[in-house]
Order: C-alpha cells, then structure tokens, then sequence
C-alpha cells in the first residue's frame, strides 16, 4: 500500500512540475496587450486592414490607402516586437529577421528604422507627417491617431 502511494505521490508531483515550467515558459504568450497601430494626427489614412500592415512591414508596399507612409519598427529586444510580429506580420523575429537578411542581400530593400522605445515611436510619429508605427495601447495620447488596434 505505501509503494501505490508513493507512486500516486510521486506522479502528482511530476504533473505539478510539468504545469509550473509550462506556465513560465508560455506566460509572455498568454498575457498580450493591445497595440495601437499609429500615425501622425494630419495623416489622411483613418483605418488599415492586417493584411496592408504586413506587406508595408514586409517592405512590399510603401503607401496604406494612397496615403504614402514610412515604418518604424520597435527594438528587436522589446517584447511588444515579438507580439506584433506574431500577429500582425506572422512571422517570428527570427523569420522577420532572415527575411530582411535576404532583402538587404539581394538588393531589394531594407527593414524600417528602429526606434528602442514606444516613447521615441510615438515622438517621432508625432513629428512625423507620414510616420507610422505601433506601440502599447497604455501609451496613446493625443500626439498621434490610432488607426488599428491588435488584440
């Protein structure tokens, strides 16, 4: 009877270390916050679809809705990169990164300026006419027009 039990312990005990790693490893990728897709407030464009974003970031367009708009990307260590990445572009920073590693390669293109901070992002498109970029929902103001929020 004392072995059964020790095994039944010794199981529970195991699942438990199981449930604990697994919700270190994953809880950057379950608790996401919105990000604000932004402009500059006299920017004509007023929404964007998920799929227009992707190609400017991708560097296969470089005007939203004839409105011509430059990029600007978040540092690649700021965790509000990874997520629009993942969600916006569907690319991991990896893939991203490889991916504009071929561009610069074969001539076709480089990937949009980097800025460390939201702050700087949303100082800089608000001084930006045609600026565009994403930063955290929390940081919106009146600086900047929001033209898609990802969820």
């Amino acid at each position: 009877m004392k072995i059964k039990t020790l095994r039944i312990s010794i199981l529970i005990i195991r699942k438990m270390i199981l449930i604990m790693l697994l919700s270190i490893l994953y809880a950057n990728e379950i608790v996401w916050a919105d990000i604000a897709v932004i402009v500059h407030p006299s920017s004509g464009i007023i929404d964007v679809k998920k799929d227009a974003l992707m190609r400017l970031y991708l560097g296969k367009r470089d005007s939203l809705v004839g409105v011509e708009v430059t990029p600007v990307d978040q540092s690649f260590d700021q965790p509000i990169r990874r997520d629009f990445y993942n969600r916006v572009v569907n690319k991991s920073l990896f893939q991203a990164k490889a991916y504009w590693s071929r561009m610069i390669f074969t001539g076709k293109g480089g990937p949009p300026t980097e800025f460390k901070t939201s702050r700087e992002v949303k100082e800089w498109v608000s001084k930006t006419p045609q600026g565009l970029g994403y930063i955290d929902i929390l940081d919106v103001d009146e600086s900047v027009k929001v033209i898609l929020v990802v969820r």
